[in-house]
């Protein structure tokens, strides 16, 4: 688990303007306040970055861009255009057996864009050898732009035999939703109950009247600290603003294409797009949850966080609401 502490520095964020301390979990931020609250709350297992009075500003980052199959060219061609639209960090999807034309198309990239965030997650990974897999994968990636942040489950069946690994390698794990929402749902609150530290996402999701996920599964989603990606349609607006109003971490541009919407053309989609009412109406899996009145979408660039308690006027945060976690 990747958690870093940026200290002695300035945070643009509406959650704290006098921010001077920003901490962020696996790229996403978790939390912004003082040098002294951020000092309170860090131990060992984090990484802490001194900014020396440097500005952190938001950016757009790619959820998920599958590049499996691509050639060296198309890949560049992808990571320059995004980086036109303002990203900074891509998670992009790759075979493990055809990593180098990512690695060449990496190389290139970052040796003009030093700044860039470039992290892979396997898919197709044979689970017959897929320890193995992991090891020899990490060993390739060794010294080049790219990291090895997690695997990619096709299926929910497959996510429950990747489970356990990715949690002893300490790996995300996503898994496909695009096919079948709800199960991939009900699978993810599974593997919770038996991975309480495992970073578990549902990608490529595009709600259907047939497949969407109502209040109460969203609330139950954001309790268990599962985030949902999006795919950039306006058929998920909706999903969006619900789950920004319940608290459901989001990320949009979960995307089964590189050449999906980007940047501000892909946050005016869900901005503009009409809502819908009633919302979500109830899976066969859960009963109904009350309908929220009013929600809005905040068109925002990055991941989107559980909304942490408020801070104190120090900027500092309670302990309570932020708890490392415990390896066992």
């Amino acid at each position: 688990m990747t958690i870093r502490v940026l200290l002695n520095g300035s945070i643009y964020t509406p959650a704290d303007p006098y921010a001077t301390a920003i901490l962020t979990e696996h790229g996403t931020v978790r939390w912004a306040g003082s040098d002294a609250g951020a000092r309170s709350i860090t131990d060992n297992t984090m990484e802490t970055i001194d900014l020396n009075g440097r500005l952190v500003t938001p950016t757009f980052t790619r959820a998920l861009a599958p590049v499996t199959g691509k050639t060296t060219a198309e890949i560049l061609t992808y990571l320059t255009t995004a980086h036109h639209a303002g990203y900074h960090t891509h998670t992009l999807t790759t075979d493990p057996n055809t990593l180098q034309p990512l690695i060449e198309a990496a190389q290139q990239f970052t040796s003009t864009h030093t700044t860039a965030d470039l992290r892979i997650l396997l898919t197709n990974t044979p689970p017959h050898a897929l320890t193995e897999t992991i090891t020899h994968t990490r060993e390739t990636l060794n010294g080049t732009p790219l990291t090895l942040a997690g695997l990619h489950a096709n299926t929910p069946a497959e996510a429950q035999h990747l489970a356990d690994t990715a949690a002893q390698t300490q790996l995300t794990l996503c898994i496909n939703a695009h096919s079948h929402l709800t199960q991939a749902a009900a699978t993810a609150q599974t593997i919770r109950r038996t991975h309480p530290h495992l970073t578990l996402r549902l990608d490529t999701i595009k709600t259907t009247p047939e497949e969407t996920l109502n209040d109460q599964e969203l609330q139950a989603l954001a309790n268990s600290r599962i985030s949902l990606g999006l795919q950039t349609t306006a058929e998920n607006a909706d999903l969006a603003r619900h789950a920004n109003t319940i608290g459901t971490p989001i990320s949009i541009g979960s995307d089964p294409t590189l050449d999906a919407p980007l940047g501000w053309q892909a946050v005016k989609i869900f901005a503009t797009a009409p809502a819908e009412s009633p919302h979500a109406p109830p899976s066969p899996h859960s009963p109904a949850a009350p309908t929220v009145r009013s929600p809005t979408l905040t068109p925002s660039p990055v991941s989107s966080p559980p909304t942490p308690p408020p801070t104190s006027p120090s900027g500092m945060s309670p302990s309570s609401w932020y708890k490392p976690p415990t390896h066992a």
